[in-house]
């Protein structure tokens, strides 16, 4: 029967985890980009710049995490890169899980806080079929806002919703009174 691994055996297996020059800059670096992206980026930053503010934030987010565990002075062994990339994709995997539930939760909000609801009119359809990523579909409603002022957005939706949408059909709509551009379908 093998040993259990315990603290004393992992710590002989890796070495001592040593602070690097750049470690604490690398933490405090992550921790700035991260609250500006949670919490002081506006909302409708996300809303109009869509995919390219995101890819942004994931690139530097990945850069920053890899560059704060690899900045950590460890045994030089293949094993220790090894569980060196595993926290990297870890720490990544954690940190974007955590931004897109908050970003979903400001979404939410904003819409709770400050939404109407009314009648659109779908006048157009699209589905953009990315090279590396998922088919994104996407209806383009046309409705009156609070102020009778006629207003013209794109949401994004899943096939099936897309699929059973017809050009110039109504449909109930729920939209940000500050930021008519955040809209959403009711009841799909």
């Amino acid at each position: 029967m093998p040993n259990p691994i315990t603290f004393e055996l992992m710590v002989k297996r890796i070495g001592r985890l040593v602070l690097g020059k750049m470690t604490g800059i690398y933490f405090l670096v992550l921790l700035a980009v991260t609250i500006l992206g949670m919490y002081v980026v506006p909302l409708t930053w996300f809303i109009y710049l869509d995919i390219g503010l995101i890819l942004v934030f994931v690139v530097s987010i990945t850069g920053l995490i890899a560059g704060f565990v690899f900045s950590f002075r460890t045994n030089t062994t293949a094993y220790n890169k090894f569980l060196k990339w595993v926290c990297s994709i870890v720490l990544v995997i954690t940190v974007l899980f955590v931004f897109i539930s908050h970003h979903g939760d400001r979404v939410g909000s904003e819409l709770e806080q400050h939404g109407v609801k009314t009648k659109g009119t779908i006048v157009d359809k699209n589905m953009r079929t990315g090279r590396y990523g998922p088919t994104v579909y996407s209806l383009t409603i046309q409705f009156a806002d609070e102020n009778e002022v006629s207003e013209i957005q794109t949401c994004t939706t899943i096939k099936s919703i897309f699929d059973q949408k017809q050009l110039q059909q109504e449909v109930p709509i729920e939209y940000s009174r500050r930021h008519p551009g955040l809209i959403r379908l009711i009841g799909q």
